[in-house]
């Protein structure tokens, strides 16, 4: 993911559509990417841009999924999905997701859309069984 400072904001590439590129704030946390535009800014989280251009800040690399380990996770569970019939995978996953958090408590948004998929994780987000503020998620109880 290229990144360009500019004056007080940063221009981030599109990892699925090179060539197309988002303007960060990183102070008001903002981005004009159409996953923090229409989902993120409604539940204050930040999308992979934003987060690539904090860790830029903190000099180390960016803690994104990267294209390939999305796609990977992608076949792992339409490959589930064939063997369980795909509403038992996909509850099995939420489920899976759910325990997750409860374990820990409270996990950071990146680290759960790395260590899962971020559709799934979206699902239980609008369907409320999580939440999410400050980049951290927890289940609603």
């Amino acid at each position: 993911m290229r990144i360009i400072k500019l004056k007080t904001k940063y221009k981030v590439e599109s990892e699925s559509h090179p060539g197309t590129w988002y303007f960060v704030d990183p102070v008001k946390k903002t981005c004009s990417c159409p996953e923090y535009l229409f989902r993120m800014r409604k539940i204050d989280g930040i999308c992979k841009h934003i987060n690539a251009v904090e860790e830029q800040g903190k000099k180390k690399e960016p803690t994104v999924m990267t294209k390939k380990i999305k796609e990977d996770k992608k076949k792992a569970i339409k490959k589930t999905a064939k063997k369980q019939g795909e509403k038992e995978s996909k509850d099995e996953l939420y489920q899976a997701i759910i325990e997750y958090v409860r374990v820990r408590g409270s996990v950071d948004s990146i680290d759960l859309i790395t260590h899962f998929d971020e559709e799934s994780v979206a699902d239980l987000l609008r369907l409320g069984e999580l939440i999410e503020a400050n980049g951290e998620i927890r289940i609603l109880e």
